[in-house]
């Protein structure tokens, strides 16, 4: 986990650590649905991870369930726009200053990391790429 801030980075959470935690005999988990929470003796921060990743997933439109995060990539299956985005963050700040008793601007930045870490690829990235130096854009005369 990094330090002074409430999430792990995606690599330190796995279905096998959610799994065992939730219900050893088991082999895959139920969906969680959003504003659930995970039951059993899982820690503040990881019923609250759930419960915001179920959000997340609902957001566009898929079932959340622990395992789907265990695969690599799992970010990048899906993708949604900036008002989406902005509507969850909105979310995630809300949450975050409820559950955790933090200041606004400290939600605020823990949101940030958040989506950072975990949140899907914005729609018109991928499909508007930028060159640095702009130079595609310029014509050079032809010399003769």
């Amino acid at each position: 986990m990094r330090r002074g801030t409430l999430f792990a980075y995606p690599e330190e959470i796995t279905a096998k650590s959610v799994q065992k935690k939730h219900n050893p005999k088991r082999r895959a988990g139920p969906p969680v649905e959003p504003g659930k929470s995970l039951p059993g003796k899982a820690t503040k921060e990881e019923r609250f991870l759930h419960k915001v990743m179920a959000k997340m997933f609902s957001t566009v439109g898929k079932v959340y369930t622990p395992e789907e995060t265990g695969k690599p990539d799992w970010y990048l299956t899906s993708s949604w726009t900036a008002d989406q985005e902005q509507v969850f963050k909105e979310y995630l700040v809300r949450e975050i200053m409820r559950d955790f008793g933090m200041s606004r601007r400290h939600a605020v930045k823990e949101a940030g990391w958040f989506l950072l870490l975990y949140g899907w690829q914005a729609e018109n990235a991928s499909k508007h790429p930028t060159s640095a130096s702009g130079d595609s854009e310029r014509q050079v005369p032809d010399e003769k």
